[in-house]
């Protein structure tokens, strides 16, 4: 075999290099990048045991892939318990993300551990790579959803600027954090996907129509997507003004001082 011609042409000749088209294309361009997570994962699968708490989230993922596809968007794949979703447009991006923490809420009450969502949400350049999405824009997706709260949306100030201008009254800066592979911080924004209709403006109030003395004061706070009321107060004397000061680290609140200052009233 040594000295035979194939041998001979083998250690002579010059390789060929042979290749192969797998359909793998790579492309860039501007998606809305949507990260869904179910909260509470392991204890729903300790709880539940592995065959029934799969089961509950996939059901979950198909009525969650309903609103990513009513948006316009594709489920890139799910992991789990989360799942990677794409847009072309940022206020689509936004309406899916709203829609499903919807579909969450108004999951009918069971005897099974009641799920939530946590959301991150991003537009702007990435890498379309066989059906699959890479970059910077994924990479702080990955982050927000890790930051997020249970049935809470977050998203980026680069994003809400994208967004048209009656979706980006919905967002709200909450803070700046940093993310892996990036020199400067990126500033966190929450979408106000469920407007509570308990919410009043005081500036709203007609002070001719409703006079100081009937004036009643309600202290809620709203914490992953549950209310609480914590103060309900009836001034029984004027009330020259109020003062509410909150401490918080993201959506989690820390501290909070309610002070209240009642009028002096000029002898008469």
């Amino acid at each position: 075999m040594r000295n035979s011609k194939a041998a001979r042409r083998f250690l002579t000749e010059a390789p060929q290099v042979i290749t192969y088209d797998f359909g793998i294309s790579e492309t860039t361009d501007q998606r809305a990048i949507l990260f869904a997570d179910v909260c509470e994962s392991t204890r729903i699968y300790e709880t539940l045991g592995d065959t029934r708490a799969l089961e509950l989230i996939n059901r979950l993922f198909t009525a969650l892939e309903r609103e990513v596809a009513a948006a316009g968007g594709v489920t890139v794949k799910t992991l789990g318990d989360g799942m990677v979703c794409q847009f072309r447009e940022p206020d689509d991006g936004y309406r899916a993300a709203c829609k499903m923490q919807e579909a969450v809420a108004n999951l009918l009450p069971s005897s099974e551990p009641t799920l939530k969502i946590s959301i991150g949400y991003t537009y702007g350049a990435v890498v379309l790579k066989d059906a699959d999405v890479f970059g910077d824009t994924v990479n702080v997706c990955a982050r927000l959803v890790s930051l997020a709260n249970a049935a809470q949306v977050l998203t980026t100030r680069q994003t809400v600027d994208a967004l048209s201008p009656p979706l980006r009254e919905r967002c709200r800066e909450l803070y700046a954090t940093k993310v892996r592979g990036r020199a400067g911080e990126v500033m966190v924004c929450e979408v106000m996907w469920r407007l509570d209709p308990e919410t009043t403006r005081i500036n709203d109030v007609d002070r001719d129509l409703a006079p100081q003395a009937a004036w009643s004061w309600v202290l809620k706070l709203t914490h992953a997507g549950e209310s609480h009321v914590v103060l309900n107060y009836a001034p029984t004397s004027m009330v020259a003004g109020a003062m509410l000061t909150l401490l918080a680290f993201g959506s989690t609140l820390l501290v909070l001082t309610l002070q209240w200052r009642k009028a002096r009233r000029t002898p008469e």
